[in-house]
């Protein structure tokens, strides 16, 4: 009798970490020993949310006063892809015959683009798996499944909250700039004296793997020991199901400091919390699940009494934050403005150089760089059909250069057959432009726009 000696799924590269709109590509490896007879073997590709708890609740009989349980479920499908490997039989006791060897069926799908980042909670979750199925006609099927991460990138640069500079008293849990406030603690029909604490951070948003820096003050006027402070960072998630919303909080990075005598006072001066690997804030896209993230300030004082927490929230994102007027990353290491001016050689200034410095030294590296950005930028935007080179060339881009205002344009050629840089110079002509030759053919029109440049600043 055969046997199914492998059955795994492979991703391509080995990768398992993605993100919305990606392609998750891999195959299905089988092998087969002496020959097997199935029914079918196929693919099923999921995403799910999926949210659940149960709670005690009395009955409305006063005959019967017991407890019963209610439950409550919720669950969200993002995508549902099935695909058969091979066909499967429609006869009730048909069989396929799969002789020995090894067998490989690839397979491709695109992640929706709005879908939430993965995330595992107490009382609910969000999953995304492949899995393979060998169907039998008797007996359990052959079962293969691969679990796989999403994150959804979140930029801390488009939260408005994010830079702000956090700071807030125990009393009062809105932004204060100059409060302080007391805590008095109570023990029996006594009284002691307040506990002052004071509590900021340098900014609001933070990425996994950065350091959040804690600022406070805790000065103890009570009459008894504070046995140690403590700066946690808390994970707050919230599960909504049937009307109902249930939450959970856990510490994931905690910094403690030791005691305060009577009298004393304690200063947190930059001890830093590490942001650990976590699910971003918000988990956009799930309408079930909500996470929120807070950094919290505790005064644990000795014998019976309450601890003093001053909260903060904070937003865990995937892109850092930027300093003021540092520019935004481009493709291929280049360093681009927020706002890149894409015509803005006419704007350079012409007297700060001499002409024939300028052209030699450094204007071919500045338009090597941006035709190269435009040529992938353009060609990603205009060629929507990859997969054919002649329809590509039909709908590509026409890069226009214009030697004596120094202007780039873009637009649709309809009936070009290659992406080509015109130059209007003293002879102008075309060239055909590929990302290996981008290089050459830009230093090539930066010889004719150097001898025009030259020819204006000589009439100037």
């Amino acid at each position: 009798m055969g046997k199914l000696s492998t059955f795994k799924i492979v991703f391509s590269r080995n990768k398992d970490k993605y993100q919305p709109g990606d392609v998750v590509e891999g195959h299905v490896a089988i092998e087969i020993k002496d020959g097997i007879k199935v029914k079918g073997i196929y693919l099923e590709c999921v995403g799910e949310a999926s949210v659940g708890w149960s709670e005690s609740q009395p009955t409305n009989s006063d005959k019967n006063r017991r407890n019963h349980i209610r439950y409550y479920k919720a669950n969200e499908t993002y995508f549902k892809y099935e695909r058969e490997l091979m066909k499967r039989t429609t006869e009730r006791r048909g069989s396929i015959s799969v002789g020995e060897g090894s067998y490989m069926y690839p397979f491709s799908f695109r992640l929706p683009p709005h879908i939430p980042s993965s995330f595992e909670g107490p009382l609910g979750h969000v999953r995304y798996w492949v899995t393979g199925t060998v169907e039998k006609n008797w007996g359990s099927d052959h079962v293969s499944r691969v679990d796989l991460t999403v994150t959804n990138p979140l930029d801390l640069n488009l939260e408005k909250d994010a830079p702000l500079l956090y700071e807030r008293d125990s009393s009062n849990l809105q932004v204060s700039q100059t409060d302080s406030a007391e805590a008095i603690l109570c023990c029996l029909c006594c009284r002691t004296g307040p506990i002052t604490c004071v509590f900021s951070l340098d900014r609001a948003g933070y990425v996994p793997g950065e350091f959040i820096h804690v600022l406070g003050e805790i000065v103890n006027t009570s009459s008894r020991k504070i046995g140690s402070t403590s700066a946690r960072l808390l994970m707050h998630s919230e599960y909504t199901a049937e009307s109902k919303t249930k939450s959970h909080t856990e510490c994931i990075s905690e910094v403690k400091r030791g005691s305060i005598k009577p009298g004393g006072r304690d200063r947190w001066e930059g001890d830093a919390l590490l942001v650990p690997t976590t699910p971003t804030s918000y988990l956009k896209g799930c309408s079930i699940i909500n996470v929120s993230y807070w950094v919290e300030l505790v005064v644990h004082p000795s014998g019976p009494a309450f601890n003093l927490k001053v909260p903060l929230k904070v937003i865990i994102g995937t892109i850092p934050m930027r300093k003021p007027g540092e520019p935004t990353p481009g493709p291929s290491g280049l360093m681009y403005p927020l706002k890149p001016h894409l015509a803005g050689f006419s704007a350079l200034p012409r007297k700060s150089l001499p002409a024939t410095a300028f052209c030699r030294e450094h204007l071919p590296n500045v338009l090597n760089n941006y035709m190269t950005s435009l040529y992938f930028s353009l060609h990603t935007k205009h060629a929507h059909v990859a997969e054919n080179p002649e329809e590509a060339a039909k709908t590509s881009p026409t890069l226009e250069f214009q030697g004596k205002r120094g202007e780039i344009r873009d637009s649709l050629s309809s009936n070009s057959k290659s992406n080509l840089i015109k130059t209007n110079g003293a002879s102008g002509s075309s060239l055909p432009i590929t990302s290996s030759q981008t290089s050459n053919h830009a230093d090539h029109i930066m010889g004719r726009y150097g001898r025009s440049k030259r020819r204006v600043s000589s009439h100037q």
